[in-house]
């Protein structure tokens, strides 16, 4: 039996072939540039967009934080997983509070105090992926302790002692794979290695991002924030306000982005006290959340100017978000991305922790979001979801722990 051709080309090599092409131009267009990429804040200044948030998000659900006298939530920030939700109070008091997955109050962890079980202050709290373990950083006391989820203390790490330093934030890739960003030193340091990757055990297992580091002046501080997290399984770090993020790649820390400062900006990680306000015009990343294919920036124009921006990685492209109308809970009108998905209350920037992102507000200003008329966003992808997220509302107290609104992202 003769095979089809056709231009004496085999119609099974051309659909081959077509198919090979189809493949190449499918992975080119979700693979990240390569090499080091410039982000000019300037120019994102000239555009403003409007972006929606179904973009990046595939689907929403809500889970009403139950309310009881031994768990009353005002600021706090959440960790979901897929087994317990984690709500952290870092003051007024400290605490810890465990909830399953349904929202349903299960326990405190630790307490304020300085006895076995409890922390003087909270810096950032952690949990592992497999959800065995969490990890809560006392900052006054440089002591990091690691509590199953039944509230028992499985180890406490006196990283002063141990590393001789401070441990400003922390990021779980496993359970037996822990990385620590430490505070930049105030004392003359040679090779000091801003991250240190211990074990589950905390024990010391490689160390990246060496600096040298002088002695700071009485009446300097440090300036700005620092990012430290996961991307695509690699630990990704960005010093204070410096103009460049970098990302591990096999042990090595390799530059990715880079934020250019302005030829005022004073060079160094701190200021001291008084000057920055004689440095005239600059420009600075303060934080940003990187997505799969964008990053929103937190970003600053001193002395007036600035707000969140929206860099797509692919493009290049880089905007101001579009401003809406003071609605509730906000009294101003601020930058923010359109919600698209449910219509109840535009987020001004999301952040993401293994692929979700976690809204809150108090259940008095979701009232008054529904109430005030606010305008609603035109196409809904969500409308059943939105009718749910209402009638949960409705049927809270005003005084009532909140309702999480919990994105899927892209």
């Amino acid at each position: 039996m003769k095979r089809p051709y056709l231009f004496n080309i085999p119609l099974f090599s051309i659909r081959l072939l077509t198919f090979c092409l189809l493949a190449l131009l499918i992975s080119c267009s979700t693979k990240e540039p390569s090499g080091i990429a410039t982000i000019n804040i300037l120019d994102g200044l000239k555009t403003e967009k409007e972006f929606r948030l179904s973009e990046i998000v595939d689907d929403v659900e809500y889970v009403k934080l139950e309310t009881t006298p031994e768990c009353l939530l005002s600021s706090a920030m959440y960790l979901v997983g897929k087994k317990y939700i984690v709500a952290v109070q870092p003051y007024g008091p400290a605490q810890v509070f465990l909830f399953d997955r349904s929202g349903k109050f299960l326990r405190k962890i630790g307490g304020e105090g300085k006895g076995p079980l409890e922390y003087v202050s909270i810096s950032s709290v952690v949990t592992d992926p497999e959800e065995t373990y969490l990890l809560v950083n006392d900052y006054q006391r440089d002591i990091i302790m690691k509590f199953d989820f039944d509230g028992k203390v499985i180890l406490n790490y006196n990283n002063k002692e141990k590393l001789d330093a401070d441990v400003s934030s922390m990021v779980i890739q496993s359970s037996d794979e822990i990385y620590l960003r430490m505070e930049y030193p105030r004392m003359e340091k040679k090779n000091f290695y801003l991250i240190r990757k211990m074990d589950a055990n905390f024990n010391q297992l490689d160390s990246l991002y060496p600096v040298n580091t002088s002695l700071i002046a009485g009446n300097g501080f440090y300036w700005g924030g620092s990012d430290f997290y996961l991307h695509n399984g690699s630990i990704q770090f960005r010093q204070f306000s410096f103009d460049t993020l970098y990302g591990d790649s096999k042990g090595k820390m390799i530059p990715r982005f880079n934020f250019p400062v302005g030829a005022d900006h004073l060079p160094g990680p701190y200021l001291v006290s008084g000057l920055h306000k004689q440095m005239g015009d600059y420009t600075s990343t303060l934080n940003f959340t990187e997505l799969s294919e964008y990053l929103i920036l937190n970003t600053r124009i001193v002395p007036k100017k600035g707000g969140v921006m929206l860099y797509n990685k692919q493009s290049g492209e880089i905007a101001l978000l579009k401003k809406y109308p003071p609605c509730p809970p906000d009294t101003l009108g601020r930058r923010a991305i359109l919600n698209d998905i449910d219509g109840i209350v535009n987020p001004r920037s999301v952040t993401e922790d293994r692929g979700i992102c976690v809204m809150t507000n108090q259940v008095i200003d979701l009232k008054d979001n529904i109430l005030n008329s606010c305008p609603e966003v035109q196409e809904i992808k969500f409308p059943a979801k939105r009718q749910e997220f209402i009638g949960l509302i409705n049927a809270s107290k005003e005084d009532d722990n909140p309702i999480l609104q919990i994105f899927l992202l892209r």
